[in-house]
């Protein structure tokens, strides 16, 4: 997994905790917008400022589009190696060789779909997460795995359970 910068706890602190579920709250979208750039940067340092805003902004859009978390869709495009080749060229964003915007959107309708179909209609739990992301990428062992423990950080969840409180 990679290392988690400074700029990402930041990204960690600004929304609330919910499986693959878009965060609600008062933040602005210009602000959103900027802490998702500094943490897009936390894994790329060769990201500007302005293509990791014009990155977060693709990312955020489309997971209100599909009623998905972007911190979902971020760890995905992490564990993919996509952000890592995120460029921007002229005024068209990159993801490979791929148009970012097309890229973004295409997952994360995918992703909603393995989900909603997963699911049933009713709540996600963290063991359908985990099925939609072995079926995006099946012949990766381990891959849901890394890519919900990126999640999990991203959310600012613990990595294991607390302790159950004492009898009495």
């Amino acid at each position: 997994m990679r290392p988690l910068l400074g700029s990402l706890i930041v990204l960690v602190l600004t929304a609330g905790a919910c499986v693959a579920q878009p965060p609600e709250g008062p933040t602005s979208a210009p602000d959103l917008t900027k802490v998702y750039a500094a943490g897009l940067r936390g894994f790329n340092k060769k990201l500007t400022s302005a293509v990791s805003e014009q990155l977060a902004v693709i990312i955020i859009s489309s997971a209100r589009k599909h009623k998905i978390d972007a911190r979902l869709l971020v760890a995905v495009l992490v564990e993919d190696g996509l952000i890592a080749r995120a460029r921007g060229t002229g005024d068209q964003l990159k993801l490979g060789t791929k148009l970012a915007a097309d890229l973004v959107d295409a997952l994360a309708e995918e992703l909603q779909e393995r989900l909603t179909r997963l699911s049933a209609g009713e709540k996600i739990e963290p063991e359908t997460l985990r099925k939609a992301l072995a079926e995006h990428a099946p012949r990766e062992k381990g891959y849901s795995d890394r890519v919900l423990r990126l999640y999990s950080n991203l959310v600012g969840r613990p990595k294991t359970p607390p302790p159950p409180p004492p009898p009495g």
